[in-house]
């Protein structure tokens, strides 16, 4: 294994661009360093012209504004990934394999405290930079411990306690991809470090490491870091050997090195970068131009040594030929100025059109570059199984954001479901993953809510479908809770919701029921029943009553 070998690099792998969109979007200070990289020197701009228009002229970073706008946007909601209870039912969260691993993983997802869920922000904040992520899943390292003889054993040393973390693209330096799945078939990381050993040592020895990863047929996946050391004054040549520094074989069946990938058309990187390099070098050139013109050039303007025909004959002065040449000095030594009657001092300045003319244009940049949105909408597909609308809400197709967003979310909750799967296949568990949340970005009138939440039983009433009111119910229920409680709040309230439809559509059909029996079988008419015979006595008659007039007098 030599240097030469290692030291190839794929097609598509471009550190230079990395590295131009990271300090795109880092801006401040990181960038200001570098402005002589970024920005043009103009046509007839002196090198200390150009080294002060570097100084001076910030960067303002839109690209960062508008990518984290929308990852904020995207995770506005909850996330999370559940084993499917039922095949039927995938929103339905069943109970997880390993409850207690599975709570610290979403928890504390690289062991740094990380959780799974701002894993997966950064994940989808890098890929709007660079197009693509990538997500490292690592075991603890077991190299020389003995092999266990049970599962038991080999989760008490914590050997399946796996964990993930974000690994820098700038990493992988060549790769192959299989066309079917997307998964590496092989791929090469690449780390350069440059470490002083002690605080009296030097920074003169540079270690570079090769880590190759590769999938044999039928086998797991295996890896071997080639490594080198030299100090900064020896260069290695292409046939430097390197040496093997360490190696081992993995419990995955796959390379666990998982892409995260955007359509192009959702890559902010690639639209609003040249757009914000544009804006920084117009702005740089203007204000490195007003920074000029605010110390006006003086000039003197001198006049004729000869008397014009008829005119007056010039002072003395004018026959001084270096009258001209040090005006300032004069200014500074006496604080006026000996002129001739028809010399003429003044100070140039520029009128300043071209100034507004290029105000305008950044102007204008800066409106097209928070347009990206536009751009991005018109990339997504407008059907109902990359969006995952319903025909209820098929108005709001023009909504560009919600659009936009919803095919983010869409993208993180597969690669979620990936890095899940990942995780618990190499612990040789069989668990169907669903994702949840992620997945309603519509801006609902409150009013027409809660209006719809009250006519439930009308519609319901309209469309006697038990299973259409559960559903209908459903969606209002999470259309006014989406955002504010988990999956398995709103797993149990869809119970609830079905156990309540189905225990008024069993009360209805009662109803139904009695009421087709009377129509069917009518109740005989009542027979009138004869006088009981009661024995004779004497008659008792009540003396009348006095009217109120009889009972005043």
């Amino acid at each position: 294994m030599t240097y030469g070998l290692m030291g190839q690099r794929h097609d598509d792998y471009d550190a230079d661009l990395i590295e131009r969109i990271d300090d795109l979007y880092r801006g401040g200070f990181q960038i200001q360093k570098k402005a002589a990289r970024h920005l043009c020197r103009l046509e007839g701009e002196s090198d200390a012209k150009f080294k002060e228009r570097c100084r001076t002229t910030a960067y303002i970073s839109f690209l960062s504004q508008i990518i984290d706008q929308f990852t904020s946007d995207v995770f506005g909601q909850p996330l999370s990934v559940k084993p499917a209870a039922d095949a039927d039912n995938p929103n339905t969260p069943g109970d997880l394999p390993d409850e207690e691993f599975y709570n610290e993983f979403e928890k504390n997802v690289d062991r740094k405290g990380t959780s799974f869920v701002d894993l997966m922000k950064e994940t989808l904040r890098t890929a709007l930079k660079h197009r693509c992520a990538l997500v490292m899943v690592d075991a603890p390292d077991t190299v020389g411990d003995p092999e266990p003889v049970s599962l038991a054993e080999e989760e008490g040393r914590g050997n399946r306690r796996l964990y993930a973390y974000e690994c820098p693209i700038a990493r992988l330096v060549d790769w192959k991809v299989d066309d079917e799945t997307g998964r590496f078939v092989w791929a090469i990381l690449y780390d350069k470090t440059q470490e002083r050993a002690t605080p009296f040592g030097r920074r003169d020895k540079v270690h570079e490491t090769f880590t190759v990863w590769t999938l044999e047929p039928g086998a797991t996946a295996v890896w071997a870091r080639y490594g080198i050391q030299y100090r900064t004054t020896e260069i290695p040549t292409p046939e430097t050997p390197l040496r093997l520094e360490a190696s081992g074989t993995t419990s995955f069946s796959r390379i666990p090195i998982l892409r995260f990938e955007l359509p192009e058309g959702l890559w902010i990187g690639n639209k609003v970068g040249p757009q914000a390099l544009e804006h920084w070098q117009r702005r740089s050139s203007l204000v490195g131009a007003e920074n000029r013109s605010l110390v006006a050039i003086p000039y003197v303007k001198r006049g004729p040594q000869a008397p014009a025909v008829g005119g007056a004959i010039p002072a003395d002065i004018a026959d001084d030929q270096h009258r001209g040449d040090r005006p300032v000095a004069r200014f500074n030594s006496r604080g006026y100025l000996e002129l001739d009657a028809e010399d003429d001092v003044g100070f140039a300045e520029p009128e300043g059109k071209c100034y507004a003319l290029v105000d305008a244009e950044l102007e204008k940049l800066r409106e097209t570059m928070f347009q990206v949105t536009f751009q991005m909408a018109a990339s997504v597909q407008r059907n109902n199984s990359s969006m995952g609308r319903s025909g209820l809400s098929k108005k709001k197709d023009e909504d560009l954001t919600a659009r936009v967003l919803r095919a983010l979310g869409l993208s993180v909750r597969n690669f979620a479901t990936e890095v899940f799967d990942c995780v618990s296949t190499a612990r040789d568990e069989d668990v169907h993953w669903n994702p949840h949340g992620l997945d309603a970005y519509d801006s609902e009138d409150r009013e027409a809510l809660l209006e719809e939440a009250v006519s439930l039983d009308q519609v319901a009433d309209a469309i006697p479908s038990e299973t259409f009111h559960v559903a209908h119910a459903t969606s209002v229920m999470q259309k006014l809770l989406k955002g504010s409680i988990d999956v398995q709040t709103i797993s149990t309230i869809a119970d609830e919701i079905k156990d309540g439809v189905h225990a008024k559509h069993e009360m209805a059909e009662l109803r139904r029921e009695a009421q087709r029996d009377a129509l069917e079988n009518p109740a005989p008419p009542a027979i009138p029943m004869p006088p009981k015979a009661t024995a004779t006595s004497p008659t008792v008659t009540s003396p009348p009553r006095p009217s109120p007039k009889t009972a005043v007098a």
